[in-house]
């Protein structure tokens, strides 16, 4: 099951950044940019864990599990964000995950 990330176009846009800058910024190509954020390819982990920390939100906002952006100031833990995909991909007790306070 490939997660489809519902809010990397909406904060690409809300942003004012192009595609091609995005997918440069996380050194990538366009396609497959493109595939990661519609769901038909997996995001790898540490470009997933790249793009959050680089727009300062929670994976739940990312994958539309939240409607909060909850932004912070530090950088998300990969293990964390490893541990949180791994939950959502597999439906387990993804409502139920506490994100650490930044």
């Amino acid at each position: 099951m490939n997660i489809i990330f519902k809010r990397i176009d909406d904060l690409r846009v809300d942003n004012d950044i192009k595609i091609i800058d995005l997918a440069k910024m996380l050194n990538i190509n366009q396609d497959n940019f493109f595939d990661y954020a519609n769901g038909w390819s997996n995001f790898p982990l540490v470009k997933l864990n790249e793009f959050v920390n680089y727009f300062k939100v929670n994976f739940d906002y990312v994958t539309g599990l939240s409607d909060k952006k909850v932004y912070y100031s530090g950088n998300m833990d990969l293990e964390l964000l490893k541990r949180r995909f791994k939950e959502v991909r597999l439906g387990e007790n993804y409502h139920k995950v506490k994100w650490p306070k930044f």
